[in-house]
């Protein structure tokens, strides 16, 4: 599990960051977040070992992180959907698995580890914005890129661009995963047929019909984003909890 750290002040001159979190199911959002929408959804969180205790009622958001590219010079919105919200955290955690499930380009071996090091070694791109390369770091063995609370016109302004799948629901414990992922070897351990491999795993809620991104311009996508954006404002952070 990645570093935990929450908000206080020894650690208010501490830059935010958000973490790849491989152990954990879900993203993470913290204090540097800004949450734009509630689900009006609950969870119980367990750490890794029960006896800790668990946490009861965490509510689960959308929300938006801001990335500051120092090669292009401009601000990027990173959208998470479906976040369990942790206000006194100070960094932010993300499963590498529902970035790749979301479309996000993620190579998570440190350079340091590559025979031959390039760019694209220890990153993260988009394929909506092939100009936007992000550089991940390391803190101790933790990967990390630097992320920050959005200002209110930067999350109508700037690009925005997901971290997660654009869905109204993620269920972690979908066995399809399993499923899918055993389709891909035949008996003898080698690659399948492409006819044999499982399709279209459900991961969301089988009682809703959910969109294709496909039937939703990018006018009406930043329309609803604003929207919600806008009443977030309305409602004080501590109303979410």
């Amino acid at each position: 599990m990645a570093d935990v750290t929450t908000y206080n002040e020894n650690t208010a001159s501490v830059d935010p960051r958000t973490e790849l979190d491989s152990h954990a199911n879900m993203v993470v959002l913290g204090a540097s977040a800004f949450n734009f929408e509630s689900t009006n959804r609950f969870c119980n969180v367990q750490p890794f070992d029960s006896k800790l205790g668990t946490s009861h009622d965490v509510p689960i958001v959308d929300g938006a992180l801001a990335y500051d590219c120092p090669y292009a010079m401009g601000t990027y919105i990173l959208i998470v959907r479906n976040a369990l919200y942790i206000k006194h955290l100070r960094n932010n955690l993300i499963p590498p698995f529902i970035m790749r499930e979301g479309g996000v380009i993620l190579n998570d071996v440190p350079k340091i580890h590559t025979k031959n090091p390039t760019l694209k070694d220890h990153s993260i791109s988009f394929h909506d914005e092939p100009d936007l390369l992000m550089p991940l770091h390391l803190s101790g063995i933790f990967s990390y890129f630097c992320t920050r609370r959005p200002e209110e016109k930067e999350l109508f302004e700037c690009t925005k661009l997901f971290l997660t799948p654009d869905a109204s629901d993620w269920n972690p414990h979908c066995t399809s995963f399993e499923s899918n992922e055993k389709s891909m070897l035949d008996f003898k351990g080698e690659i399948s047929e492409k006819s044999r491999w499982l399709r279209n795993p459900q991961i969301f809620d089988d009682t809703e019909e959910i969109p294709t991104l496909s039937s939703v311009t990018v006018e009406q996508w930043n329309e609803h984003i604003d929207s919600n954006i806008s009443s977030a404002y309305i409602v004080d952070d501590a109303e979410i909890m």
